[in-house]
């Protein structure tokens, strides 16, 4: 690549891109060209923090930023210039925000070790970019420089023999895309475009006929093939949907019992499994296999337990002469019961417990948390199972809760439970403690308490074993650390991702509660318009769509946007659609008492329903993932619901 000729005196390019955090980072920052861009480039930053960065094939001294009315603002270098980069535009750090996504991306994906290198190729760093995960058995690497056909399939052969796991994918200007489509049907591209203030990543699958599909990175997942798009996604639904359809029957909630387990979970299985006897209602017994998620409370095998919430039955391959049923459960929870026999069920007879562990045997004498470890009661164990499932919804929200309204919530009156009471339940709820388990007791604190570590949270930590807890930090730390930590498992992020999260919600929270409501009865309201693009008050938008709503369903009723704009004094242009989840989420969270979904009411253009009901699901903790029929099914049982609370009539049974 040829040198640039800079004056010593001043340098004249329009640099536009830099780094952060010092000469060598691999943090890129893009300088907006017009002057508001620039105003808001630079909040929160100084004048002395950006670097022509050593990977951008840069010098490595500090840049300023120069700010213009009439050009384009830009970075420049600071008299004397003895710099030699050449690629200086708004795409010449493109391999850097390639990279950092690509990386970040991988840990959403559960590589939390994933690393990146910078590859020189001869034109300076960043010819390829190469991520390793997997403990380094798996590498992605992207190809950004052009290279000759065989020099492309020699690096193909010599990057296989290190590690046969090699995904291989394509910058803009490597020239190999073709090739690859050719060879493979498909070749993964990558490529950034200015978004706002920033270079934002998006990926591209390129076929035979040279069409391309691109969707922001965030949209595609990883399987041991490599990246998948969603076009990708969809067509091997088609083709197994061709050459395979399997057998799957969905299960009425409170249909199913069992008893007798034994897990038979195998590393590397994505849900804890186990063989158990089974018995549907009015039907015999059989030997099946359930699947519940790792979250999920485990069942234990003396105990009966009742299958929660829409499950599904289908078929596995199993060895000949094994002796396992082959058919399987797929379940989101179940509850255990309180007697060991139900009428329901009556082939279902529980084996006898095992008797404890004494302390005159090898184990040794069990530690104190041990009277904890199971609560005594059939009501207690109810409301652990009622305490787990609300806070692991809620961390999935990054939320805290009351004391008294995790008790409602659980169908019980907050002033029938002391203090005692309270440690009790949450440490049972907790236990047993383990790395990587976090403790959600975090999320609880006491109505009228003031910000900090609740006062209870230490007797928790003692009655889970963690009397050394002081070892670990103030009790202020340990209380932020594991807040942290279940937010972070609820979502498969880091805590750094979280905490930096967090951080922008309240600078977010900050500069909403500065902008003043508009009236509802506003001269663009009563006039039945309303300005677009003005900004909303979410709390006054979630009270006016709930009011809505409610009254919709008295009047046994569906309703598009445009009403439920009207009412909360905008236009429908006004919520992007990520505005309307957010609202219809925090509508139906606060009819968390009733389990009314009031967002099942919501209609689209031509009574058709809206695509992004299964999305609130999801929000809400409630089954999702469903295909359309049963989303179908669940839409309408909730609009019977809301029709029967609301409107008087009595919903009907499904």
């Amino acid at each position: 690549m040829p040198a640039a000729s800079v004056p010593d005196e001043y340098d004249t390019r329009k640099v536009q891109t830099a780094v952060v955090g010092g000469a060598g980072s691999d943090s890129p920052v893009f300088l907006p060209f017009d002057h508001d861009g620039f105003d808001r480039f630079m909040r929160g930053r100084g004048r002395d923090d950006f670097y022509c960065g050593e990977l951008l094939g840069g010098c490595g001294k500090i840049l300023t930023v120069r700010r213009s009315e009439v050009k384009k603002c830009h970075f420049a270098h600071r008299p004397p210039v003895h710099c030699r980069r050449t690629a200086v535009g708004e795409e010449s750090a493109d391999h850097l925000y390639i990279g950092q996504a690509l990386q970040r991306w991988l840990r959403r994906q559960g590589h939390r070790s994933a690393t990146v290198d910078y590859l020189n190729l001869g034109s300076g760093p960043g010819g390829a970019i190469e991520l390793r995960f997997d403990s380094d058995r798996r590498m992605i690497r992207v190809q950004m420089d052009r290279l000759s056909l065989r020099d492309w399939q020699t690096a193909r052969e010599q990057s296989t023999v290190a590690r046969p796991a090699v995904h291989w994918v394509y910058g803009s200007g490597s020239g190999l895309a073709h090739n690859e489509a050719a060879e493979h049907g498909h070749a993964i591209r990558f490529e950034c475009r200015t978004v706002d203030d920033t270079r934002e990543v998006y990926v591209g699958t390129q076929f035979k006929d040279h069409s391309v599909e691109w969707v922001p990175l965030a949209e595609a997942h990883l399987d041991d093939t490599g990246i998948v798009t969603p076009r990708l996604a969809e067509q091997a639904d088609r083709r197994a949907d061709v050459t395979e359809v399997p057998v799957a029957f969905p299960l009425l909630p409170g249909s199913i019992a069992f008893t007798g387990t034994e897990e038979v979970t195998a590393p590397g299985d994505e849900s804890r499994l186990y063989d158990a006897d089974v018995q549907p209602k009015g039907s015999v017994l059989i030997r099946a296999r359930i699947s519940l998620p790792h979250e999920a409370v485990q069942p234990q095998p003396h105990r009966l337990h009742v299958i929660d919430g829409i499950a599904h039955l289908s078929t596995f391959p199993i060895s000949a002469g094994a002796d396992a049923s082959s058919l399987i459960i797929h379940a989101d929870g179940c509850s255990p019961l309180a007697e060991r026999t139900d009428p329901r069920w009556p082939d279902l007879t529980p084996p006898e417990q095992a008797p404890a562990l004494t302390a005159s045997t090898e184990a040794g004498p069990e530690p104190a948390i041990a009277a904890h470890s199971e609560p005594k009661a059939t009501g207690d164990v109810r409301m652990v199972q009622a305490f787990r499932a609300k806070l692991s919804q809620l961390a999935r929200a990054r939320g805290i809760i009351n004391w008294e309204t995790l008790v409602s919530n659980a169908g019980a009156t907050p002033g029938d439970f002391t203090s005692a009471d309270r440690v009790r339940l949450l440490v049972a709820m907790d236990f047993p403690r383990s790395d990587g388990k976090p403790v959600l007791s975090a999320l609880v604190k006491l109505r009228g308490d003031r910000p900090g570590v609740p006062a209870f949270f230490a007797d928790v930590l003692a009655g889970l074993g963690r009397d050394d807890a002081r070892d670990e930090g103030t009790p202020e730390e340990i209380h932020r650390r594991e807040m942290l930590n279940a937010y972070a498992l609820a979502r498969g992020e880091s805590t750094d991702e979280v905490e930096r999260s967090l951080r922008a919600q309240e600078k977010r929270r900050f500069a909403a509660e500065r902008v003043l409501p508009v009236p509802r009865t506003s001269t663009a309201a009563r006039n039945g318009t309303s300005e677009p693009g003005r900004v909303f008050i979410h709390k006054a938008a979630v009270k006016a769509v709930r009011k809505a709503l409610t009254d919709a369903a008295e009047q046994q009723r569906c309703v598009g946007w445009q009403s439920l704009a009207a009412a909360a004094g905008h236009a429908p242009g006004d919520f992007a659609v990520g505005d309307r989840i957010a609202i219809l989420v925090d509508v139906d969270r606060s009819n968390s008492a009733s389990g009314v979904l009031l967002s099942s009411l919501i209609i689209g253009p031509g009574h058709t329903p809206v695509p992004y009901f299964d999305i609130i699901l999801k929000h809400l903790g409630r089954p999702h993932g469903l295909r359309p029929i049963e989303l179908g099914t669940v839409r309408k049982t909730e609009q019977a619901r809301a029709f029967a609370t609301y409107g008087g009539h009595p919903a009907r049974k499904s």
